[in-house]
């Protein structure tokens, strides 16, 4: 996790391995642009549909709080995926026995019926316990950020435990029409959040199970969710796992001995990490690790689901245009690798002193500010929320520029994302794909965690360092790489890159050509922030409810909507198109291609 300022402490698999600078802002353009000759062939299509892996995910902690005009304008502009909702405060929580927490459920139902009627689905995340079938009911003392003793311990009753999932999946599967798409998340963090045993929180997952299973036998059901994928301690009560083994691995484990199904896997990753190159992070090598310990257990076929991704802490870039090409570009590498993701729907964690003299922006992590306004990142997301057809993977031969394309429907486009990894993000690459993780944790612990640290640093800074000679082979190879790539990096600093793209395998004849930019002053609302606070002002006061502001908050958002730069007509002979686009550092771009010469509305993104 990152602070605003300053020196401080990161994370790789859950070890503090070095300290490292917040970002500077975006660099504007500078120098003379780099020159990239980028083919796509259209004849090459992957069969994925991107109806089904470009699907934005979102996380919606609060959704109570989150204004209507959020989920109204998410739900109907974006093609989102799954959406993290939690009846934890609304229903379990405040619920005095099972027939009460019953009666609640309809509270979330309006919700649910919009995103499943919105084509997403419903992940519903389960991290505590009712009062009622607590084994420590008066325990009133807090954990960690705030969360209370009383809910985060193993239930008194297990068979108590599974009617509550009982209750939640026969109401939200079998009495609304919800067609399967809702789902159920068993953790939320246990290793920061269960104040019991091992074992307990399995058997909280294989009680969940049953209770899903009785109500419905076709519902689907997952978990564990650890904050990351190498969590091996419980810190609620410093006890290790069996075996200091990941507490996933361990749960895998534990449900094919019980025979219980796993649907679905899902952890945190903070940060995420750089996007590029591709393939190269550490959410990649947790995937390479959690298929492996599903493959040796027997499953199969089993989703793999990065949550809250990619930041947690704020920070001032993730209201910028740098955020929009993070994501943009860590989304396509997602969908490559076959993970899904959900990325925070709006604000959480803020600097509250900033957001109020800054338009509402307030370095927060979400898609939309806390009063509701859309940044660039959310038109990052609504831009991969349009293209349609089958998948196109793209190979740029640039290590910071990330593409894909799609072709069908009469359509073919092209997504580019621009992005520049500052030093405080290098770290979390492992660069080489067959890199082990836990290597590279250890080296970060113990007797080398302090040499390691200052390694670290220094490596992400780009300078030429001496890697001790009591470091393995593998953690060498790593220190090597983030150093030279760090320099890489730096050398193309604000450098633009002139695109020269050539479509093979396409129709002859006319085309409408229409690209769609995000970047800092295009698609941007935070490049709008001064006009913003002078329009929010008297919403932000003392005592003021943002919410009033709403029709306010319309004109801001259609004021920095999706922009295209206009549409034009393009002819492709002999089955070959040629165009070409400049890309700054942190844009992204959409073409969008239309035969027959006439550009069509947005399509459906469902």
């Amino acid at each position: 996790m990152r602070s605003m300022r300053g020196w401080c402490p990161y994370l790789i698999g859950g070890i503090l391995i070095v300290l490292i600078p917040a970002a500077p802002a975006t660099p504007q353009p500078t120098g003379s642009a780099k020159t990239l000759d980028l083919k796509i062939d259209l004849t090459q299509a992957s069969g994925l549909d991107a109806a089904k892996v470009l699907r934005p995910g979102l996380t919606a902690y609060g959704s109570d709080t989150i204004p209507g005009s959020v989920w109204d304008k998410t739900l109907s502009e974006l093609r989102v995926g799954y959406v993290v909702i939690e009846p934890k405060w609304q229903i379990i929580l405040p619920s005095t026995s099972l027939d009460d927490m019953k009666s609640r459920m309809k509270i979330q139902d309006k919700l649910v019926m919009d995103i499943v009627r919105s084509g997403g689905r419903v992940l519903y995340v389960f991290q505590c316990i009712p009062r009622w079938i607590s084994s420590q009911p008066r325990n009133e003392a807090k954990m960690g950020v705030g969360e209370k003793t009383w809910y985060s311990v193993p239930p008194s009753d297990y068979g108590k435990w599974q009617e509550v999932v009982q209750a939640f999946v026969q109401h939200f599967n079998k009495q609304l029409n919800t067609g399967g798409a809702v789902t159920y998340m068993i953790g939320s963090e246990p290793d920061n959040f269960w104040k019991g045993d091992e074992y307990d929180f399995y058997k909280y997952y294989e009680y969940a199970v049953k209770g899903a299973l009785q109500a419905d036998p076709e519902a689907r059901i997952g978990g564990i969710t650890p904050a990351t994928h190498l969590s091996s301690v419980f810190n609620t009560t410093g006890k290790t796992t069996r075996n200091n083994r990941p507490m996933l691995q361990n749960w895998i484990a534990y449900c094919a001995q019980a025979h219980l199904p796993i649907h679905f896997v899902t952890w945190h990753s903070y940060p995420a990490g750089s996007p590029v190159p591709p393939g190269t992070t550490a959410w990649n090598a947790a995937a390479k690790d959690i298929r492996g310990w599903l493959g040796e257990s027997g499953y199969k076929d089993t989703e793999l689901i990065v949550t809250d991704w990619p930041e947690w802490k704020p920070h001032q870039e993730s209201d910028t245009e740098f955020k929009a090409a993070w994501v943009a570009s860590g989304m396509m590498s997602l969908a490559a690798s076959g993970v899904s993701m959900t990325h925070l729907l709006q604000d959480t964690l803020i600097n509250d002193q900033l957001m109020k003299t800054n338009g509402s922006f307030g370095g927060g992590n979400g898609l939309f500010t806390r009063a509701g306004i859309a940044k660039p990142v959310y038109n990052a997301a609504l831009a991969i929320s349009r293209m349609q057809g089958q998948v196109l993977s793209v190979s740029t031969g640039d290590p910071f520029v990330t593409g894909m394309a799609t072709v069908g429907n009469g359509k073919v486009c092209l997504l580019l994302s621009y992005f520049l990894p500052p030093e405080w993000l290098l770290p979390i690459n492992l660069f080489d794909p067959g890199t082990d993780l836990s290597v590279i944790v250890k080296a970060g612990s113990g007797a080398t965690k302090g040499v390691f640290e200052n390694v670290v640093k220094r490596s992400a800074g780009g300078q030429s360092v001496a890697i001790p000679a009591q470091f393995p082979s593998e953690t060498k190879t790593y220190l090597q790489n983030v150093a030279g790539f760090s320099r890489t990096a730096k050398a193309r600093g604000g450098v633009p890159v002139d695109v020269r793209l050539a479509f093979e395998g396409i129709a002859d004849g006319s085309w409408a050509s229409e690209e769609f930019v995000v970047d800092s002053q295009s698609s941007n609302s935070f490049a709008q922030r001064k006009d913003i606070q002078a329009k929010l002002t008297p919403f932000l006061r003392p005592g003021a409810d943002v919410r009033s502001a709403q029709s306010v908050i319309g004109q801001i958002d259609q004021a920095a909507r999706l922009q295209s730069r206009g549409t034009k007509q393009v002819q492709a002979r002999s089955s070959r198109l040629a165009m070409s686009t400049t890309l700054d550092p942190y844009s992204v771009h959409l073409i969008v291609l239309s035969k027959g010469g006439q550009p069509s509305p947005a399509a459906s993104t469902n």
